[in-house]
């Protein structure tokens, strides 16, 4: 998966940071469909329940192409990745 985009983030005291982000993302499924897709997420630092993410709709392409749905960013001990349900 490759991603580009932009963030934005404000605060500088851990646990009261927050941001939004627009990326670009390249990539592929389990079950090969590939393409790319915009998602735009945010949320408050200290608060994962506030995380929040969508994909754009109309902005899917190759095996992407007509997705619409949520695609919150996650993180775990390998690092970051996002979670997409599929509306």
């Amino acid at each position: 998966m490759t991603q580009r985009g932009k963030h934005r983030a404000t605060g500088r005291e851990e646990g009261s940071r927050s941001y939004v982000a627009t990326e670009r993302i390249t990539g592929h499924t389990g079950d090969g469909a590939e393409g790319s897709v915009t998602v735009q997420h945010g949320g408050l630092e200290s608060d994962p329940a506030t995380w929040f993410g969508h994909i754009v709709p109309g902005t899917g392409t190759g095996g992407f192409a007509g997705w619409s749905g949520s695609a919150r960013i996650v993180h775990d001990d390998q690092g970051a990745y996002f979670e997409i349900e599929l509306a």
